[in-house]
């Protein structure tokens, strides 16, 4: 029986938002996958703040920050069932040098299902600018939570990829169309790969899997095929 007066035309159910987006990791040579990355909606901006009207906080704590994209990360692959390991986790700049970072990202870890040595976090190249040691003490503190710590170099490798350094890092992500014609690149990824560091390529092509190898390439993401 209907009542009168009464809508019985419901409104149509908005789907989410996707937060995360999670993207595999190939070995070019055999085509299996290694890993995760962990892409989120909202990235953080980090900028120059200028002048009075300028608020100090535009961005979240960087600390803060990660610990969120890594419960976001671990609802999102439980909920589709993602069993691939290791993820990495775009991380700010800042973060790097955060007195708060490796506390905040192991409370998060915590509260999860994941383990820490599931989770690489990944820092832009010039968050690895300055004093070496002082460089290495940071990485080494994440590394004693159990972290994989990761380096994105795919718009800048201008950092010095010191022996010390290199023995702390998991991952090192470059892009293929630059490595092909740069000579240093190429010199700096054959180098990680001899310090036991992953190196995964952006704009790789699977016909290239051989030759990338040689460079010291293993990974790709999003690998191109031949039309």
């Amino acid at each position: 029986m209907q009542v009168v007066g009464q809508n019985t035309h419901s409104k149509p159910h908005k789907a989410p938002r996707v937060q995360v987006r999670t993207t595999p990791i190939y070995s070019l040579l055999s085509g299996e996958p290694y890993g995760l990355i962990s892409e989120h909606l909202v990235a953080y901006e980090e900028r120059v703040s200028f002048g009075p009207a300028r608020s100090n906080n535009d961005n979240p704590d960087p600390a803060e920050w990660i610990a969120v994209q890594i419960e976001k990360t671990a609802a999102h692959i439980s909920q589709q069932d993602i069993t691939e390991r290791p993820i990495i986790i775009s991380a700010p700049q800042t973060a790097l040098a955060h007195a708060n970072t490796a506390i905040a990202a192991n409370t998060a870890v915590r509260s999860t299902h994941l383990c820490h040595q599931e989770i690489c976090l990944e820092f832009c190249d010039t968050a690895f600018a300055g004093d070496p040691t002082d460089v290495i003490q940071k990485v080494a503190k994440l590394k004693r939570c159990g972290f994989r710590v990761g380096v994105d170099m795919r718009k800048s490798w201008n950092s010095a990829l010191t022996q010390g350094l290199a023995l702390l890092l998991d991952t090192i992500r470059v892009d293929a169309l630059e490595i092909y014609r740069n000579t240093d690149l190429q010199e700096m990824a054959l180098t990680a790969k001899h310090a036991g560091v992953f190196v995964i390529a952006d704009n790789a092509k699977w016909r290239d899997g051989e030759y990338l190898e040689s460079l010291g390439i293993l990974g790709a993401v999003r690998p191109i095929a031949d039309s």
